[in-house]
C-alpha cells in the first residue's frame, strides 16, 4: 500500500528529510518526496516516481 504524510521540519530533525509531503510503500523502501503540496505527492505516488 502507497502512503501519503506530511512530515514536520521537526519530524525530519536527525535525517535527510526535509520538510513536504511524501509518499512511500509501507512495505518496501521506495520514497518519493518532498511535494509542495498532498496532491502532488499523490500525483507522483500513482506514477511511483521516486528518488
Amino acid at each position: 500500500m502507497i502512503l501519503v504524510d506530511f512530515f514536520s521540519e521537526a519530524c525530519c530533525k536527525g535525517t535527510e528529510l526535509v520538510e513536504g509531503w511524501y509518499w512511500y510503500e509501507d512495505d518496501g523502501e521506495e520514497v518519493g518526496g518532498p511535494y509542495r503540496d498532498e496532491e502532488a505527492a499523490i500525483a507522483a505516488a500513482q506514477k511511483q516516481e521516486s528518488w
